[in-house]
C-alpha cells in the first residue's frame, strides 16, 4: 500500500502477507489524518499492489479529507479565469505582500453552476515573492477541471497579505488585465499606486508606464520613486525625482528595469497608466490596470480602462 509523497495521512500498516491458508481473510488498515498548516480539504488516493505470485490488477482507493480548521480570510480575488480548453488563455499571478511567507488557499466557483473547486498551493509564497498559475495548475491544486462550466472565480484566502492579478490572452493575441481592482495604499504621509506586474525586458510584450502628475497648479510631484520586486522577493529601487503638474513621465519596460511588480510613491497626487503592446497579435494597447490611483489626502485621481 502506498500514498503520495507529502500526503497528510498515515497508514498503520504498509503491507500485509497472505498465505494459502488465510488468503481469504479480511485485513484492516487504519488511515489517520495528520495536522497540516492550512484549512483546505483534500482528496488523494491509496494505491494497492499485489506481488509474490498473485496476478491482481493495481487498485486505487479514494480518500477525502475534510479539514476541521476555520478558513482564513479572503485577501484577494481572481475573476473570469477561462478553463484549459478555452480559446483564451490566462495566467494568475499571486504575490505575498509581507515580510513572512504566505500560505494560500484557493476557494473557487464555476460561473455556470456555482460548483466548488477548492485547494491549496503546495508551497508558501516567499516573502514579497510571487507565483504564476495557469489553468492546468489550478486544476492540479483543486483536483478537477471546470471545462464546460464557464469561467472560474476564485477567492484567495490567507492569514498573510496577498494581491492577485489575472492576465488573459485572447485568441487574436491581445493581452488584457482581468483583475478585479488595483488601488492605492496609504503609507504615512504618502500614497502608493501599484501595478502588480510587468514583463521582463526579454519578453515579447513591451510595457509602457505613464506617470502623470495630478497635483494642483503651482505644486509639483516631488520625491517620486519606483520600487520593484522580482518573483523571488528581491527589491529594486529607483528615483524618478520631480514631475511637474499635468506633465507625464514615460517609462518603457527596459527603462523600468523589467521588474515584475512596480509600486510608485511620491508626495504629490498622480495618476498612473500602463499600456502593453504585443509584438505578435492584433497590435492593441490594452490598459494593464482597471483601477489605479495615487493621491494626497485632499485630492485623488482614478484611471479606468
Amino acid at each position: 500500500m502506498s500514498i503520495p509523497d507529502g500526503a497528510p495521512i498515515e497508514l498503520d500498516a504498509q503491507s500485509f502477507t497472505f498465505t494459502t491458508l488465510d488468503w481469504g481473510d479480511e485485513r484492516t488498515v487504519i488511515v489517520s489524518a495528520v495536522h497540516d498548516a492550512n484549512a483546505a480539504s483534500e482528496s488523494l488516493t491509496i494505491t494497492l499492489r499485489a506481488s509474490g505470485g498473485i496476478d491482481a490488477p493495481e487498485t486505487e482507493v479514494a480518500v477525502e479529507i475534510e479539514d476541521d480548521e476555520p478558513l482564513p480570510p479572503v485577501r484577494s480575488r481572481a475573476l473570469a479565469f477561462p478553463p484549459a480548453d478555452a480559446q483564451d488563455s490566462a495566467t494568475l499571478r499571486v504575490r505575498c505582500k509581507q515580510d513572512a511567507p504566505c500560505t494560500v488557499l484557493l476557494d473557487c466557483h464555476a460561473q455556470a453552476d456555482g460548483s466548488a473547486f477548492d485547494g491549496a498551493l503546495p508551497e508558501a509564497i516567499p516573502a514579497w515573492g510571487a507565483v504564476t498559475l495557469t489553468a492546468e495548475d489550478i486544476e492540479g491544486h483543486t483536483g478537477a477541471s471546470w471545462a464546460g462550466k464557464g469561467r472560474l472565480g476564485c477567492a484567495l484566502r490567507s492569514q498573510g497579505n496577498l494581491s492577485a492579478q489575472v492576465w488573459t490572452r485572447s485568441s487574436d493575441g491581445v493581452l488584457v488585465n482581468n483583475s478585479a481592482f488595483i488601488r492605492s495604499e496609504p503609507e504615512g504621509n504618502e500614497y502608493r499606486a501599484d501595478i502588480e506586474s510587468i514583463p521582463e525586458p526579454e519578453s515579447a510584450e513591451k510595457s509602457n508606464l505613464r506617470i502623470r502628475c495630478d497635483a494642483p497648479q503651482g505644486e509639483t510631484c516631488t520625491a517620486t520613486r519606483l520600487s520593484c520586486y522580482d518573483d523571488a522577493g528581491k527589491r529594486y529601487d529607483g528615483a524618478l525625482g520631480s514631475i511637474e503638474p499635468r506633465q507625464v513621465r514615460h517609462l518603457a519596460s527596459g527603462g523600468a528595469g523589467g521588474y515584475h511588480r512596480p509600486p510608485l510613491a511620491g508626495d504629490g497626487s498622480f495618476l498612473r497608466d500602463a499600456l502593453e503592446r504585443p509584438i505578435h497579435g492584433a497590435g492593441a494597447d490594452p490598459n494593464r490596470q482597471r483601477r489605479s490611483l495615487g493621491q494626497q489626502q485632499r485630492i485623488g485621481g482614478e484611471v479606468d480602462g
